[in-house]
């Protein structure tokens, strides 16, 4: 079903119901989207005051965290590196862009490998965070699931920036230096 077709379909079902149950739906969903949009905004500055903290933490400048794109980036860089920032966006654009070339199966198969690039990336990124703060993968799961409430927890809490960690080709020319 196309979106005119959805349109037409339901302007049958509205033109033969009665004026005030109509006004009553609209008022309901116009109530849920309101909730559902404040709900969201708590959530997003909950979140933004958390990792603000957490930057500080790491020695980088709060405001970063009410930024979007560039607390991303500000996350990776703290906990992992710029690189896999790269990948993790990249992975993002092409999982919103992809629907956009039609509903083919290989676009859909674009799309979900791009979704699950988009997870696993942050998967990673919320365990090196926990590790960063000298925590373990307890704590990365409930920034997974409740990134709000655990960035207030991290941010404000006793945990200690101890620096990201270091790759295997990052380790082993720091080795070799000293």
């Amino acid at each position: 079903m196309t979106f005119e077709e959805f349109l037409d379909e339901l302007a049958r079902m509205v033109a033969g119901a009665d004026p005030e149950a109509v006004a009553t739906v609209i008022l309901v969903l116009t109530g849920l989207v309101t909730a559902i949009a404040v709900f969201s905004l708590i959530c997003y500055l909950l979140t933004a005051i958390g990792f603000a903290k957490i930057f500080k933490k790491a020695g980088d400048k709060g405001w970063k965290a009410f930024i979007p794109i560039v607390n991303d980036y500000t996350r990776f860089k703290i906990a992992w590196d710029v690189k896999s920032f790269w990948v993790w966006f990249a992975a993002m654009v092409v999982m919103n862009i992809a629907p956009l070339f039609g509903e083919s199966i290989v676009v859909s198969l674009v799309s979900l490998a791009a979704c699950i690039v988009v997870i696993v990336y942050f998967v990673k990124l919320y365990l090196h965070i926990a590790k960063a703060f000298g925590r373990g993968k307890g704590t990365a799961a409930l920034l997974f699931f409740f990134t709000s409430i655990m960035s207030l927890v991290l941010g404000f809490g006793k945990a200690e920036y101890v620096g990201r960690l270091r790759s295997g080709s990052e380790s082993n020319a720091m080795e070799e230096e000293a």
